[in-house]
């Protein structure tokens, strides 16, 4: 079982994206500007339930393909190749998957932290890998919950305290005046890239 020692992620996940880092800062902003404008034009339809929820079923769609592709881009830098347009031609039963599965997630997690909050934070972290699953094995949400579950047995509290850095560097980013955020966000991406690697590669 490898140790997760938060400094060595978040040096590897900076030297892995740094040389592309404005790109992908780029295209958080990008996504984040089309989502108001978005949000702005479909504004008239979401006066009735049934406008409301065509609109809530194309964001969250749309909001999955940008997860997807931007996760798919933060790899690609990884391996020293430029972010590619081509990571958002993802496949439509893989962006369900995705919306399915995140859904899932959002219920078990919302039910465990009714449970006093922490098994909550528990189910989060045990099953926050999901996303790679179904990124890089084509599983469906049930698989790709399953094998989340599985991959970070042994590794709760390492986990929380790298998330809980995580969430450090996003807020720090925030403090910046917006701006360091999204450099901080490819690198948050980066060391959850790395940390699944690094649990699938550990001896069990």
């Amino acid at each position: 079982m490898k140790q997760l020692i938060i400094t060595e992620i978040f040096q590897q996940a900076w030297k892995q994206t740094k040389a592309h880092i404005w790109i992908l800062a780029g295209l958080y902003v990008a996504f984040t500007i089309l989502s108001s404008l978005f949000a702005l034009l479909v504004d008239p339809l979401t006066h009735s339930w049934w406008g409301s929820s065509l609109v809530n079923l194309i964001s969250a769609y749309l909001s999955s393909l940008f997860s997807l592709g931007y996760l798919r881009n933060v790899i690609e830098a990884q391996a020293d190749i430029e972010p590619q347009m081509s990571a958002y031609q993802q496949p439509v039963m893989r962006v369900i998957n995705y919306v399915l599965a995140s859904v899932i997630y959002a219920i078990a997690v919302g039910l465990g932290t009714i449970l006093f909050i922490l098994p909550g934070i528990y189910v989060a972290v045990r099953l926050q890998y999901y996303t790679m699953f179904i990124l890089e094995e084509d599983a469906n949400p049930i698989q790709a919950l399953r094998h989340s579950w599985e991959l970070t047995r042994e590794q709760t509290w390492s986990l929380l305290l790298v998330n809980l850095s995580m969430i450090g560097l996003a807020l720090i980013g925030l403090l910046l005046l917006f701006v360091g955020l999204f450099v901080a966000i490819p690198v948050i991406y980066g060391m959850y890239v790395i940390i699944y690697r690094n649990l699938s590669t550990s001896p069990s």
